[in-house]
């Protein structure tokens, strides 16, 4: 194990604002790995200014949230850029409201037993709250879709590691496009540390609008149409089943 002295290994990031209903789920979850492995994981919390109790709830969790600041931001990104720069750990995942770290013993054997130096982002499969798991994947695919969920990826920490705060849902997918065009190096896993919950903004309707034009200014015009034209057979075909279901 890691004594209390030593730098985490793995920094988990919770962004949160007025979510006192189903924030307990996530902290318990991150606690209880804290607990299985001490001094591996630092827990990390980035509130909003919350006005409904969430901060409250926190604090009952003061002894297992190693840094906890509840101040005004700027959205999701700017938040999360505010984790980076107080993260200890070698390491950061990004958990949302919702979200569960799920296994942190295969975790902890994973990032002890292994040399990963080599890797600037290590990126797990995901458990999705529809049943379904999602496995990452690098390539043309990144091109025109997004294929890791930031609950599955773990960012080596370098001062590279910044989201663009003028997007709002989809800086992580903007990051990693980039990470790609870079040459930074993943290592994709079938094994599954972590939950998502599909309930977050870039789940919801009225969001492609930045997706593409992501696509656009990373990938080009030509990847930019076939992206488009991707979301919109697919989109297609969802209803079609959906008649014949």
């Amino acid at each position: 194990m890691y004594s209390a002295q030593s730098k985490p290994v793995v920094s988990v990031v919770m962004v949160t604002y007025n979510c006192v209903e189903t924030i307990e789920k996530t902290v318990t979850s991150i606690c209880k790995a804290k607990e299985y492995s001490p001094g591996f994981f630092e827990f990390i919390v980035i509130d909003g200014l919350s006005s409904d109790g969430t901060v409250s709830k926190l604090e009952k969790y003061s002894s297992q949230i190693d840094i906890l600041i509840s101040e005004k931001d700027k959205g999701i990104y700017n938040a999360m850029n505010k984790g980076i720069l107080n993260s200890q750990g070698a390491w950061v995942l990004f958990l949302n409201d919702g979200d569960l770290l799920i296994e942190p013993a295969g975790l902890t054997r994973l990032f002890s037993g292994r040399d990963l130096s080599q890797y600037d982002c290590v990126v797990s499969t995901v458990h999705l709250s529809n049943g379904q798991l999602f496995k990452p994947m690098i390539g043309f695919k990144l091109k025109i879709a997004n294929t890791m969920h930031h609950q599955g990826l773990f960012y080596k920490r370098t001062e590279s590691l910044f989201f663009n705060e003028g997007y709002k849902v989809f800086s992580d997918f903007d990051l990693n496009q980039k990470y790609v065009k870079q040459g930074k190096r993943f290592l994709l896993l079938d094994n599954v540390f972590t939950y998502h919950s599909l309930n977050g903004v870039s789940n919801r309707n009225g969001v492609e609008t930045e997706f593409f034009n992501i696509v656009k200014k990373n990938q080009g015009m030509m990847i930019f149409f076939i992206s488009y034209f991707y979301f919109k057979i697919r989109g297609l075909r969802c209803r079609v089943r959906k008649l014949f279901s």
